[in-house]
């Protein structure tokens, strides 16, 4: 059987060629036999690998249940929609200082789940190369029982929601809280 690697990088506007050239230079060095496909949003399109710049929700959730392995960036609804499909996700998450995302959100979210044990995150090329290897020889390592990890998964994104709320003067669900004080 064919290993089958799916990358998404979501819809953000901001291009995330880091996680696309690692992907496609995966393929390209080390795993011709592989078939890897690429949802690259607005990156530059890869050389080796297919590709497209986005998906319908059935596409998308088609491919990462057929995946051997799902890498993505670190945003919560791809990370719960490969989850929900049953994977374990391997993880870039977006780095703002690259000019990949506007804030560190989906850095601090994936060390969340990290320490957790809900994702693999990769930190470098060299990192992610060893994941999806790693993934393909065992591949119990990204597989999971889909409706239970997501249940898991909602109350993680609950409980860091709260914590971002808090940190933005914010209440549960949202709202601003009134902080000025009234004499």
């Amino acid at each position: 059987m064919t290993a089958k690697v799916f990358v998404s990088v979501g819809t953000d506007h901001h291009p995330f060629d880091r996680l696309v050239g690692w992907a496609d230079r995966w393929q390209q060095n080390t795993h011709r036999d592989a078939e890897t496909y690429v949802q690259r949003g607005t990156s530059l399109v890869p050389p080796t690998v297919a590709s497209c710049e986005y998906l319908d929700k059935n596409d998308l959730d088609m491919r990462m249940a057929q995946a051997s392995v799902v890498v993505c960036h670190g945003g919560p609804s791809t990370i719960m929609g490969a989850r929900g499909a049953g994977a374990r996700p391997i993880v870039v998450p977006r780095d703002h200082t690259r000019g990949e995302h506007v804030d560190g959100h989906q850095l601090a979210f994936c060390d969340h789940l990290e320490r957790h044990g809900l994702v693999w995150r990769a930190r470098s090329e060299a990192q992610l190369f060893a994941l999806i290897d790693d993934a393909l020889t065992d591949p119990s390592l990204v597989r999971v029982d889909g409706e239970v990890q997501v249940g898991l998964l909602a109350s993680t994104l609950e409980q860091f929601e709260l914590k971002v709320n808090g940190l933005l003067g914010r209440g549960p669900g949202g709202q601003r809280l009134n902080t000025s004080s009234r004499v």
